[in-house]
């Protein structure tokens, strides 16, 4: 038994031991956030400003008593009472209209809480949603030039997937644009509603109920008061992100925190209800809600899928708005007044007094109108001290003060959103006058205005604009006014201000007097006015007087008008003169001769004629009619007229026609002659005419069009419409339509077709636009692939020699660039490199050949194996001339003692350093593996910069260990591999990050000594040549090879005085590592070993000689040198070792470590003792 536990402490010891060794050396992990769920629904909400930071109102005394603790029940009770006394849940799929479903949802819950509607109500989403997205013109023309047009040609994403929100959706129903019934716009006609549009006539004539109220109330700030909304008016919309991995789906509930992630988006919902006691325990996962309490949610996803469930108070997506919506019933008022048709709204941050001028227009039936409320909008601000005032029959319309002051409104708004205040005084409004609403927020600057907002593909191309709600231009209309330094000045932007009137028909004010002033109009009258009641006779008028003058009666103009008697009925908006007609008294005069009746007559016939014009359908007896009806208006009697001579050419839609005739005047002898001669203008052109003449029009542009790959139908259309404009054609509908476009590349041309409508009346035709794209010219890049191409071929048939010279290869590579007529690339050979062959080994000759055409570039690299040279062909030799006795030379000069210097630190017979690496002949590489059955070639690119090291690989290792077994089966069964192994300088291209990673593994007094970035591409081909790997960059290898590093003469100890110790640090995946290496003092050649592709630093550490002697003599410093790693001999001077650096990034770490493992070992210690006593 006491055996036992000891084994177990001994377990438990080195447990601990090796625990706090993978403690103190591993790495914090590493966790990824992803999103896991299946798909589901989402909503498709596009968040709003105003769905954040809704400011708190502050009521100056306690608005509500306390609040229940729950609504309208609890548990699976709150959600049966929902679904019996309101309607069922409704289903957005497949699209993402949450805010739509949303908005309706409140006006259905809303309109059944105030008794003006039962559960059977449905309000149309589709309505609601296509209206926002593409607006219609509204009754009384106020919204004119406002527009907004979603264009789903040319977004990614149609509109009823693009989404909306809470903002978008209170503009347009504020509008009156809806709510409308489910049953004129069904949600399941979205399809074709997407596709052929939705009439106009669905925008303001179907709507059943009008948004009158809406607030933005802080849901966390001001819980209670959000509750006495849901109270009121049944439900607040909110907003939230839906993860999936917030699902808790014990008894249906919701609750996410900081901590979740996953899958999701934002969705518009309802909150109906709530319970401050919904147990926290309901919610499943590892992270619930610290406290109890929930809202009851309404979705839109249908009743199968979270229909109704629970949401924890503290769910930390919540935004922190809740919109209420007051709708009333459609039939409150009769006209709104507006000029704010766009969806963006912007704050006057400079004023703080606007109006609205408005001018109220004819219509039949209605004979006033009487103003009932005004709307204001501080979506922004709460607690807006406002005053109103509305002033009528103004006098200037751009004085909107100009008028009679007709009604004030005084006080302050509660939380910040769109309020309807009626006004306590009756403002009668009459047909043809203007008026204005005046509004003053009393230094709070709060005043919101309509903007412009647009969305496109390319925010620098009009032509890619996918959304787009533009605001009308103010400075040319000037109906809305802003105030400052004294006056009223035209607003840019109109300000969101309306007022709602009803309609008075046939009715007559009690008692409405006029005053109607006599004028006798060249005679006397002894009445200068009379007043008169509207609606009753005129009665008793004065008779005016006149010399030579008959009196006619009274009219409403001096000349012409309508004539008043004493019983007409007074129809008076505004008093009135009346005007005196006379009639001349008959004179008597002698008889006229027979030439001044002629001359009477003659008179009075051409005059006709001057009023007459020549047409088709004149004649001669039409004429005789004039000339005749002329003469007896003279009054002569024995005057007679004839007509001859008549001549008429008929007038066509091409050419003028004419009439003539002469008309003989006689009395007696005395006759006279008159001519009547007229042009009869062309007659209008017909149906087909038209379309003909805007044809040949529509022909000539579309020939002067140039068809490029950017000509797109709209450009065609407006082509089109400004050739007819131009040509005054305004009567002929000419659309472009079949619009087809195949893009020219720099290979092919393309061609772009359409098919042009023309219509007018009856009258139809086509045009047919049929035009070649020419071809691109090659891009910069083509220009390169292109001379890329040549260059290969033309290396390829260069012979690698001993000879071959750079120029040789550049002229090669220009000759045949020069046959294949390509000019414009710049290509240049850079440095040759040669490893000369020799009889007993091939050579190699490489260069990298560098392609360049503005900013695109490539390169080709020419790396060719040379032949081994011949073996000379032994000839039969002379005899071998003997030479004179070889010179005995002096004795060689015995130099003097080498400087022994203070007897070279004779390091325990110097280390030999394991041989000089000698790198594996790295320098020379193997000839490609030529198997039976394929080819791996290698391919090294070595680049030091100014360093000029020398830099080699253990290369028959790397080709070994850089294929996979794949790769390696593609090979032996006839494919290719090519290595290319890239060695290059990385001085100026290694990161501040990498820098600073590598400085932090370095020891005091070590310098840098250069920067090496090492990298493999490697590209495999199967027999067929096929490629199955792509210049893949391989990271790391399964096994290490080795590096051989010739480090340049400025690396190299020049001091005698001093030893030098060389290290190499790799940084691998954002971690520096010191890696074991070896230096070969006599070859100058640094190695080390890795199985990694990264970037390297060889740095560098200089001691004195005399430091190097005492740690020699020292035994407990050699004890510490020989247990350093792969590091032996690693300075200028052989035998002498390395300072170990200590591999750690954490001083406390190691303490630890340290500390944990002795406390092990005793323990092991202990235990062992403990074993042998009981033996």
């Amino acid at each position: 038994m006491k055996g036992k536990k000891i084994t177990a402490l001994l377990t438990c010891a080195f447990l601990l031991a090796t625990s706090t060794f993978s403690y103190v050396w591993a790495g914090p992990a590493s966790g990824d956030v992803t999103g896991g769920a299946d798909a589901g629904m989402t909503g498709g909400y596009i968040e709003s400003k105003l769905d954040e930071n809704a400011p708190v109102y502050e009521p100056q005394i306690d608005m509500y008593s306390t609040v229940s603790s729950s609504y309208p029940r609890t548990g699976d009770d709150a959600i049966a009472y929902l679904k019996e006394n309101y309607p069922v849940v409704r289903d957005q799929n497949p699209y993402g209209t949450c805010w739509a479903f949303s908005s309706m949802g409140l006006a259905e819950f809303g309109l059944i809480n105030k008794g003006e509607a039962n559960k059977s109500i449905d309000l149309s989403e589709l309505q609601l949603a296509a209206f926002t997205y593409n607006s219609a013109a509204d009754p009384l023309g106020g919204l004119s030039g406002d527009y907004t047009r979603y264009y789903n040609d040319k977004a990614s994403e149609n509109y009823l997937m693009h989404g909306g929100n809470y903002e978008m959706a209170m503009r347009r129903l504020t509008q009156w644009s809806g709510a409308a019934s489910e049953a004129d716009v069904p949600y399941s006609n979205a399809s074709s509603v997407l596709q052929n549009g939705l009439d106009d006539s669905y925008a303001y004539s179907k709507d059943i109920a009008h948004l009158q109220n809406a607030y933005r109330i802080n849901i966390k700030s001001q819980s209670d008061d959000v509750k006495k909304m849901i109270q009121l008016y049944g439900a607040v919309g909110a907003l939230y992100t839906h993860y999936y991995n917030g699902e808790n789906h014990i008894k249906n509930s919701y609750f996410d925190s900081s901590a979740t992630v996953g899958a999701g988006g934002n969705h518009a919902i309802m909150i109906v209800g709530w319970d401050d006691n919904y147990s926290k325990d309901n919610f499943s996962g590892s992270t619930k809600p610290q406290s109890n309490g929930a809202w009851l949610v309404r979705n839109s996803w249908g009743s199968d899928y979270m229909g109704y469930f629970w949401m924890s108070y503290e769910t930390k997506s919540l935004r922190d708005t809740a919109w209420v919506f007051d709708y009333d019933t459609a039939d409150n008022y009769d006209n709104n007044y507006q000029y704010d048709g766009s969806l963006k709204t912007g704050i006057d941050k400079y004023y703080d007094q606007c109006a609205n001028v408005y001018t109220v227009p004819q219509k039949d039936g209605v004979t006033s109108e009487t103003l009932k409320a005004v709307s204001l909008s501080f979506m922004q601000n709460a607690n807006v001290h406002y005053t109103v005032k509305v002033y009528t029959n103004l006098a200037d319309t751009s004085k909107p003060e100009s008028g009679t002051l007709s009604a004030t409104l005084d006080g302050y708004t509660e939380y910040a959103g769109y309020y309807t205040l009626p006004l306590d005084d009756e403002v009668i409004l009459k047909p043809g006058s203007s008026y204005s609403v005046v509004l003053c927020t009393n230094g709070t600057k709060a005043l919101e205005c309509e903007m412009s907002y647009s969305e496109a593909q390319d925010i620098h191309d009009t032509s890619t604009t996918t959304y787009e709600t533009i605001a009308s231009d103010n400075s040319k209309d000037k109906v809305s006014f802003y105030y400052g330094y004294g006056r009223y000045a035209v607003s840019t932007y109109n300000y969101r201000i309306k007022a709602f009137t009803t309609n008075n028909k046939n009715e007559t004010p009690a008692e409405q007097k006029y005053t109607v002033t006599f004028d006798a109009n060249g005679g006397t009258v002894s009445t200068a006015s009379k007043e008169v009641t509207a609606s009753a006779a005129y009665g008793e008028l004065p008779t005016p007087e006149r010399e030579g003058y008959t009196f006619s009666g009274w009219f409403t103009a001096a000349d012409g008008g309508v004539q008043i008697s004493a019983s007409s009925t007074v129809e008076l908006t505004a008093d009135q003169i009346l005007y005196a007609h006379w009639t001349q008294n008959p004179v008597v005069e002698p008889e006229k001769t027979d030439a001044q009746k002629v001359a009477l007559v003659k008179k009075a016939v051409e005059s006709e004629f001057v009023k007459t014009d020549g047409s088709n359908s004149i004649s001669q007896d039409a004429i005789k009619k004039i000339a005749d009806a002329a003469a007896a208006s003279t009054g002569v009697i024995d005057v007679t007229v004839t007509v001859g001579e008549f001549s008429k050419k008929d007038a066509t839609s091409t050419s003028e026609g004419s009439v003539s005739a002469s008309v003989v005047i006689t009395c007696g002898d005395v006759r006279d002659t008159v001519t009547f001669n007229k042009t009869i203008a062309k007659l209008p052109k017909t149906d087909a005419e038209k379309v003909a003449e805007a044809k040949a029009v529509v022909s000539t542009a579309i020939a002067e069009i140039e068809a490029s790959n950017d000509l797109a139908k709209e450009n065609v259309q407006s082509a089109i419409n400004d050739a007819l404009k131009n040509a005054g054609i305004t009567d002929v509908t000419a659309q472009v339509g079949d619009f087809k476009k195949q893009a020219a590349t720099s290979k092919a041309d393309g061609s772009v077709k359409a098919v042009i409508s023309l219509s007018c009346g009856t009258a139809t035709d086509t045009v047919n636009l049929d035009k070649t794209i020419a071809k691109l010219p090659k891009t910069d890049a083509e220009k390169v692939a292109e001379a890329k191409v040549v260059v290969e071929a033309a290396i390829s048939a260069v012979d690698a020699t001993n000879e071959l010279t750079q120029a040789n290869i550049q002229k090669a590579v220009d000759d045949a660039l020069k046959n294949a007529g390509i000019t414009e690339p710049v290509v240049t050979v850079g440095e040759l490199t040669i490893t000369a062959a020799t009889t007993a080994d091939t050579g190699r000759a490489t260069a990298v050949i560098s392609i360049k055409c503005n900013n695109a570039s490539d390169s080709v690299t020419f790396d060719k194996v040379i032949a081994k040279l011949p073996a000379p062909t032994p000839s039969e030799p002379d005899k071998p001339v003997t030479p004179d006795k070889p010179v005995t030379p002096d004795k060689p000069v015995t130099p003097d003692k080498p400087v022994t210097p203070d007897k070279p630190v004779t390091p325990d017979k110097p280390v030999t350093p394991d041989k000089p690496v000698t790198p594996d002949k790295a320098v020379t590489p193997d000839k490609p593996e030529n198997k039976d059955t394929g080819i791996i070639e290698y391919n090294p690119q070595i680049s030091v910069g100014d360093m000029k090291a020398d830099v080699s690989v253990d290369e028959k290792k790397l080709k070994d260990t850089v294929l996979n077994d794949e790769q390696k089966q593609a090979v032996e069964a006839g494919g290719k591999a090519d290595i290319r192994l890239n060695m290059a300088d990385a001085s100026k291209t290694v990161t501040d990050k990498d820098k600073k990673l590598i400085a932090s593994v370095m020891v005091k007094d070590e310098q840098l000594g250069m920067f090496l970035d090492l990298s493999v591409l490697l590209t495999v081909t199967d027999k067929d040549g096929n490629i199955i790997t792509d210049k893949e960059l391989i990271p790391q290898t399964s096994t290490k090879f080795s590096v051989n590093v010739k480090l340049a003469d400025e690396l190299l100890l020049k001091d005698s005085s001093k030893v030098r110790t060389y290290q190499v640090i790799r940084v691998h995946d954002g971690k520096p590592e010191i890696i074991p290496s070896k230096w070969d003092a006599s070859a100058g050649v640094l190695t080390f070993e890795t199985d990694k592709f990264s970037t390297y630093a060889v740095t560098y550490s200089d001691v004195d000689k005399e430091t190097v002697k005492d740690q020699d003599k020292d035994p407990e410093s050699k004890g510490d040198t020989a247990g350093q790693n792969n590091n032996v001999s690693n300075t200028n001077n052989a035998g002498v070792t390395a300072k170990p650096v200590l591999k750690t990034g954490d001083d406390n770490r190691l303490f630890l470590m340290v500390a944990i493992f002795c406390f092990a070992i005793v323990m092991v210690i202990v235990g062992v003792r403990m074993l042998v006593r009981k033996k």
